[in-house]
Order: structure tokens, then sequence, then C-alpha cells
């Protein structure tokens, strides 16, 4: 998800309001699910690679800190 215009606090706000969305809603099969969200902001002079490269990077961080989390 692309946010422009917001500043990483609220694109963190933003990103933990639909995780915590999705972890309190039931799947038509009666599951839960949870989701981990990496959240980072494009930098001036930032190439595509080092906005994608920095996101993937908190997304994992976020995987591996027991996940249903949001991390930047």
């Amino acid at each position: 998800m692309v946010l422009y215009n917001k500043a990483l606090t609220e694109a963190v706000d933003t990103a933990e309001r639909i995780r915590s969305a999705v972890a309190k809603a039931s799947m038509p099969n009666g599951k839960k699910i949870t989701c981990s969200i990496g959240v980072t902001e494009v930098k001036e002079n930032d190439r595509y690679e080092d906005v994608f490269e920095r996101m993937d990077k908190v997304l994992y961080e976020a995987k591996s800190d027991g996940r249903n989390n949001v991390k930047s």
C-alpha cells in the first residue's frame, strides 16, 4: 500500500488500524487471521529499490517478532 503525502507516524497509525481490523475479523470458515505490516517512508533521492528494501526489512522484523504487528 502506498500512502501519498503522509508522515511516517500517520502511515504507521493507518497500518495499525488495518492490522487491528484484520485481527478482529473472521473468515467465512470461522477462522481468524492476522497480518504483519512493514512501514517506511520515501526519502529525498531514494531509489525505488531503496524504499522496498527498507520496507522488506521492517516487514521481516514484524514477522520475526511474533507476527500480527506493525514495524517501521
